[in-house]
């Protein structure tokens, strides 16, 4: 787990920060559930779509713009047992299907 930290904290990115908040509060549910938290490991991340803001930006003759402002929903499930290191080649390269997201949304809830 501390090697996720490491990764997230050396990353420039916005998101970065927010997972590495994602990822705190999921060690802290897994210690609170008498988990080792030495042993812990990230099993399953993915960021799902979620609600949209919709917003209008005034325009000439009284037209206006539709604004989407999306949100996203982070999903990080952990899991104890031995470091796995997932090679890279096995994972999906490019978009999930829909089916392939409610699969790992399934499985993620029976590990839970």
């Amino acid at each position: 787990m501390s090697e996720a930290f490491s990764i997230l904290a050396n990353t420039k990115k916005k998101a970065a920060r927010l997972v590495t908040k994602t990822l705190k509060s999921a060690v802290a549910n897994a210690v609170q559930k008498k988990l080792d938290e030495d042993r812990l490991f990230i099993r399953l991340a993915f960021a799902d779509g979620g609600p949209s803001l919709k917003r209008f930006l005034p325009r000439a003759m009284g037209r206006a713009d539709n604004i989407l402002k999306r949100t996203t929903h982070l999903t990080l499930v952990v899991e104890e047992g031995k470091n796995k290191i997932v090679d890279s080649g096995s994972l999906n390269q490019g978009k999930a299907s829909k089916s392939q997201k409610t699969k790992q949304k399934k499985e993620a809830a029976q590990a839970a």
